[in-house]
């Protein structure tokens, strides 16, 4: 749902401030088109870049591609009217903007909807200054420009209340954390001797972590069994983003230390399970049957 509302959120503040620009077109100057263009470009690009990297992550191919065409149209429909010098800008602005909107997105594999969020708050921050810099450019408010107007104090005040809701969930979300068990990782093959012993038949899938990706990329194990099932991950030293394994379907969030790292999935159901690095560059898959 919030998905859907943040996309909703763009287009409208979008389409409202290059509608917005085209009405002020003649009273604005070339250097002003400029920066008007690059911000709606480079804003809407960024914002609907992480959206898109949320829901199709880990590929970026599509909400790149997607980010970067949107936000060009909206840096090319803001900055003609103008000239094409403002154009040009935020056509230029709105590839970087979906590149790294894009990116930033498909790395959220925690707390997506908080970022989400976030993103949603800061882009009708810069968008609603960004029409106060209209209205300024154009002639409009040059009677008020020595005092703050409404609209931008009401801005002001949604900012402020958006990074007090954004705390306030962080912290909820922390307690929710401290509250429930963390994954239980056994390192090292006496410890998990204690585990094998008495159970004949246990399922261990040894999967290599090294620094450029997983080794073994799908992994098959058996459902319905007495036996435990587990996932050893046997991770190499200098593995960045890939020392911290996340899996939302198999309730997997844990920290590898350098060597043997064993996880037991409780009672697996049989399907296809997916695993990603801390920060979803890398990804892995868990076939049970």
């Amino acid at each position: 749902m919030i998905t859907v509302i943040s996309i909703g959120i763009v287009l409208f503040f979008t389409i409202h401030s290059v509608f917005h620009t085209y009405k002020q077109r003649e009273r604005l100057t070339c250097m002003a088109g400029m920066m008007i263009s690059m911000t709606i470009a480079m804003m809407s690009s960024i914002a609907l870049g992480v959206i898109l990297g949320v829901v199709a992550q880990p590929d970026l191919t599509i909400p790149t591609i997607t980010a970067i065409l949107a936000g060009m149209l909206a840096g090319y429909a803001s900055g003609k009217p103008i000239s094409l010098m403002a154009a040009m800008d935020g056509m230029l602005a709105a590839i970087m903007g979906g590149m790294m909107g894009a990116m930033l997105g498909a790395m959220l594999t925690v707390s997506s909807e908080i970022m989400l969020l976030f993103v949603d708050i800061l882009f009708i921050f810069i968008m609603s200054v960004l029409n106060q810099l209209i209205d300024e450019e154009s002639g409009r408010k040059s009677s008020q420009s020595a005092k703050m107007s409404k609209p931008f104090l009401g801005s002001v005040i949604g900012l402020l209340a958006g990074i007090v809701l954004i705390a306030a969930l962080l912290f909820v979300e922390k307690g929710r954390a401290a509250l429930s068990s963390p994954e239980e990782v056994t390192t090292g093959a006496t410890e998990v001797q204690h585990i094998l012993n008495g159970n004949e038949g246990v399922q261990i899938a040894s999967i290599p972590v090294t620094p450029s990706g997983y080794g073994k990329q799908d992994v098959a194990l058996k459902a319905g069994t007495s036996t435990p099932v587990m996932i050893d991950f046997v991770t190499e030293s200098r593995t960045g983003c890939l020392r911290q394994i996340i899996s939302k379907e198999l309730g997997i969030n844990a920290l590898l230390e350098e060597g043997h790292n064993y996880i037991t999935l409780k009672d697996p159901k049989p399907g296809t399970y997916t695993f990603t690095c801390g920060m979803g560059m890398y990804t892995g898959t868990i076939i049970i049957r």
